[in-house]
């Protein structure tokens, strides 16, 4: 969803997305990836005590999302972190201070567990939070419930789920 802001685009609209506590997001991640190494002989004469070269191949990490919704937000305030009340707009995210490494906003999320085959109904889990960092947000998202149903499932909108799908094959590519 696009809120007006005084930030100006080309055209003169000013367009802004803000998360705020209680906001269903994507979240990008990328899979750890376990790539045990090989072993290959050597081509020059074998001395001895040589051993076999080890050799670890390149594989590309696997990149999805996950749905979650905003339950806690901290932003770093010099060396401390403090409770952060106001929305983030994630087209204008905060960024570190010269000289400072690392985030200046974490978000705590409770995520949403697919419940079909083709991620579009999802069951929220108010139990697994995680924090991460503002960075790895990839837009805010509209789930509504689904009504009839007593496990509460919640329907992704298909719009969000098309640019959802196109994101990740443009970031997998890279």
């Amino acid at each position: 969803t696009y809120y007006t802001t005084g930030k100006e685009k080309e055209n003169g609209d000013s367009v802004t997305c803000l998360v705020d506590i209680g906001s269903d997001i994507a979240v990008l991640f990328e899979s750890a990836v376990e790539v045990g190494p090989s072993t290959r002989s050597s081509k020059s004469k074998k001395r001895k005590g040589r051993e076999k070269q080890s050799v670890v191949e390149a594989v590309p990490a696997k990149k999805e999302y996950w749905l979650g919704r905003i339950e806690f937000m901290i932003q770093k305030n010099g060396s401390h972190w403090v409770r952060r009340r106001k929305a983030i707009d994630l087209l204008d995210r905060p960024v570190p201070a010269v000289g400072q490494s690392g985030s200046v906003c974490r978000l705590q999320c409770n995520w949403y567990k697919s419940t079909g085959t083709n991620k579009t109904l999802f069951t929220y889990d108010a139990t697994d939070g995680q924090w991460i960092d503002v960075e790895m947000v990839i837009s805010n998202v509209n789930l509504t419930m689904k009504s009839g149903i007593v496990d509460r499932v919640y329907v992704l909108d298909a719009t969000d789920l098309q640019a959802l799908t196109t994101y990740i094959q443009s970031v997998s590519r890279l």
